[in-house]
């Protein structure tokens, strides 16, 4: 842009001149349509629109500094495929390059590894949630998350297809609405039919209920998101929850695996969790045996004990999610260990 401008003096002004004006039009233009084509639960493929050939790309976690990113470099293609992941929030620039100059910067374009993650208030969020009547159980007290959400997906609970759960959700002080999503396809969602496990119509101090595993359903890992809102009606999965918090568990769908004493064998004892190697078992009375189990339900290990301590070697099982089955005085105990 040139401008000649009138200051609104009076008087003699003395004369002017501008010469050796040059317009340089630029033939580098700037990317467009920047998105994400085929997104895993730990990679992505980043995509946009140019007829250039060569092209800078720089990414990296929601909120880094264009210049401090990671930086790529693309030729004759219009993708990149970013592997190895980690689960997160992230976000990315492309420039084309066209070797004499490089066009502005096009960016950035956000997207997510895994779940979305919501966000909420730091004032008003769940202070307890609990599980009974599963094989294994959660019980998290908490205070305030980092922006209203809490990813606490190292704790489980496990049921068999079928049976249910009991949940409590405990919020600070007022009345609130809350829910409960559990993505049963593990598409990286709650939106699908049957996701929305808890929706409450009205305001209450606190939330107790149940959740049914489908019949049917596949044994595994499932992504469970509680959330309380203490002005919303309703909220989303993806958040945001302006008066409320979001928390993240896992929900492990297992074998039937028999019967428990209403006690638990309440002295039982096992560490570590997770486990690289060998698992150590200790109770008042006497184990007579161990089963180990994978989420498939197939029995990996089997070792009598006999006594009121014992170890179990897992160094020979793949790094995932074990089920350990130990009987002991006519009882039986089911706890999950992670193998490492």
């Amino acid at each position: 842009v040139f401008e000649w401008r009138n200051d609104g003096g009076t008087g003699t002004a003395p004369a002017g001149a501008v010469d050796n004006v040059s317009v340089k039009v630029t033939t580098c233009n700037p990317v467009t349509n920047l998105g994400t084509g085929t997104v895993t639960p730990n990679s992505a493929q980043l995509t946009w629109t140019s007829t250039g050939t060569a092209f800078d790309i720089e990414w990296g976690t929601t909120g880094f500094v264009l210049g401090s990113g990671n930086a790529e470099v693309v030729t004759n293609a219009t993708n990149l495929v970013l592997p190895n992941l980690a689960e997160g929030a992230y976000q990315f620039y492309v420039r084309q390059d066209c070797g004499s100059e490089t066009s502005v910067w096009a960016g950035p374009f956000a997207f997510n590894i895994g779940y979305c993650i919501p966000t909420g208030s730091t004032t008003r969020y769940i202070t307890n949630f609990t599980t009974t009547g599963g094989y294994q159980n959660i019980n998290n007290t908490t205070t305030s998350s980092t922006n209203g959400y809490g990813n606490y997906v190292e704790m489980a609970c496990t049921q068999s297809a079928g049976s249910a759960v009991n949940i409590s959700i405990t919020p600070t002080s007022g009345t609130h609405y809350f829910f409960v999503w559990i993505d049963w396809n593990n598409d990286f969602d709650f939106s699908d039919a049957g996701e929305t496990i808890v929706s409450t119509s009205s305001f209450t101090s606190n939330y107790s209920g149940s959740i049914t595993v489908p019949a049917g359903q596949a044994l595994g890992d499932y992504r469970m998101r509680i959330a309380n809102s203490w002005s919303a009606t309703t909220l989303i999965s993806c958040g945001p929850a302006t008066n409320g918090e979001y928390e993240d568990y896992t929900f492990s769908v297992v074998p039937v695996l028999g019967v428990e004493n209403p006690n638990k064998m309440a002295s039982f004892k096992y560490y570590p969790n997770p486990v690289a190697n060998v698992l150590n078992l200790s109770y008042e009375g006497e184990i007579t045996n161990v089963a180990v189990f994978n989420m498939l339900g197939q029995q990996v290990i089997t070792k009598s004990i006999n006594a009121s301590s014992g170890l179990v070697d897992m160094s020979n099982l793949a790094a995932g999610n074990y089920i350990v089955k130990v009987n002991a005085d006519g009882m039986t105990k089911t706890i999950k260990v992670v193998k490492q």
